[in-house]
C-alpha cells in the first residue's frame, strides 16, 4: 500500500537538572504541508544508540545508509518486524 503522509520527528531539552527530554512527532503531506488528519500508532520503537563520534552535518561513513530503516536494523542487528 501506498503511504499517505509522512513523519518527522525531533527531540528537544526540556529539563536540564535533572536533564529531561521530550519527543515531538509532526506529520506531512508530501508537499511539505501539515497533515491534520487524526492517528493513533499502537506501537512504535526508539533505538538509542551510544555515540562514538559526534559530525556536525553528517557522516564521514558509508557503511549504512541511514535513509533506509532496514539497513540500519541490520547494521546494528536489531529485528525489522
Amino acid at each position: 500500500s501506498m503511504a499517505s503522509y509522512m513523519t518527522r520527528n525531533f527531540w528537544y531539552q526540556t529539563s536540564i537538572d535533572p536533564s529531561e527530554y521530550t519527543m515531538g512527532v509532526r506529520t506531512l503531506n508530501f508537499d511539505g504541508t501539515a497533515n491534520i488528519s487524526s492517528k493513533t500508532w499502537t506501537k512504535f520503537r526508539i533505538f538509542v544508540v551510544a555515540a562514538s563520534e559526534v559530525l556536525p552535518g553528517g557522516t564521514k561513513s558509508t557503511a549504512v545508509d541511514l535513509n533506509d530503516h532496514n539497513a540500519v536494523c541490520e547494521y546494528f542487528g536489531f529485528s525489522t518486524y
